[in-house]
């Protein structure tokens, strides 16, 4: 659990995480045409809060009164870093100390961040908050951030947004469940893929671990079953396929080059997944931000 005030409901957000031995980069462009207030997408926003209910409103009142009264309706954007523990532990909160304009760039060192809250080197989790976003239902970040993690032999980057959206927080909304595919695990001689799971809220008092379910399918049907294991509030566990599946999961893939798909599920929240791959001999890693399945991406067009 975080502290109460840790964001304000209509602050854009995302959690990633950090790993001992690569800095750790965030980089965000804000468009030029960004406006804090646009009143032609306004009504939506209105009719988005009215769904909420009075905690809907209240906020909405919150956020776009003390915008009108401060004449603020264009809108500089400030940052900030929380860093938790890979277990949701709350361990340090740093300020971004300049604002940026529309059209700005921000480039943040997150490991840098790190290092100056006095923490020592180690597996951490990050959330980025962002003091404004687009007049939607959801506040999106005008934009996309890009992750990079660096090495000695070590360069990868995967991009992703922020969002005001409530998520995981049962006094205002209950989620049906998270399905996450990975058609392209691998385990073999030379690489071994992993998942990474995260247990965000858009309620700092969260409270509620997770406990997902995985499979890992072959070409000809073959199937292995695994409990991923807790994800505590706030926090975020990676398990290899060899963690999941057994140290000889090499060999159950092999009759099909080392290739198989893992299909990760768990009621009730709703979880963002990482997927990594690493060279065995730590020469190399990749790592991709996932997407909703194709099924869900249909319905929703629908």
């Amino acid at each position: 659990m975080l502290s109460k005030d840790a964001w304000k409901p209509w602050e854009p957000r995302f959690g990633f995480p950090t790993f001992m031995g690569l800095r750790t980069l965030a980089s965000f462009s804000i468009r030029s045409d960004f406006k804090s207030f646009n009143l032609a997408r306004f009504p939506g926003v209105v009719k988005h809060a009215l769904r909420q209910g009075w905690a809907g409103v209240r906020d909405c009142m919150h956020e776009y009164g003390t915008m009108l009264v401060s004449g603020d309706v264009r809108g500089r954007l400030r940052f900030r870093i929380i860093v938790t523990s890979r277990k949701g532990e709350m361990l340090g909160v740093s300020k971004v100390p300049e604002s940026y304009p529309p059209g700005g760039s921000i480039d943040i060192d997150v490991t840098d961040v790190i290092e100056k809250l006095g923490l020592p080197p180690d597996n951490y989790m990050a959330t980025l908050v962002m003091s404004r976003g687009r007049t939607d239902g959801f506040r999106s970040s005008p934009g996309s951030y890009s992750m990079t993690y660096i090495g000695d032999q070590v360069y990868t980057t995967y991009r992703t947004g922020g969002f005001a959206r409530i998520l995981n927080d049962p006094t205002r909304k209950r989620h049906a469940g998270f399905r996450g595919i990975n058609p392209k695990a691998i385990a073999n001689n030379g690489f071994i893929s992993s998942l990474l799971l995260i247990n965000h809220s858009s309620n700092p008092s969260y409270d509620e671990s997770a406990t997902p379910h995985s499979l890992l399918l072959r070409a000809d049907g073959a199937m292995r079953e695994a409990t991923f294991g807790v994800i505590p509030p706030f926090g975020g566990v990676e398990r290899s396929l060899e963690g999941l599946f057994g140290k000889d999961v090499s060999e159950f893939l092999a009759p099909f080059g080392g290739r198989g798909t893992t299909i990760t599920t768990c009621p009730g929240v709703t979880l963002a997944s990482l997927h990594l791959m690493r060279a065995r001999d730590g020469s190399s890693m990749s790592i991709e931000h996932s997407r909703p399945t194709h099924t869900y991406l249909l319905h929703d067009a629908v």
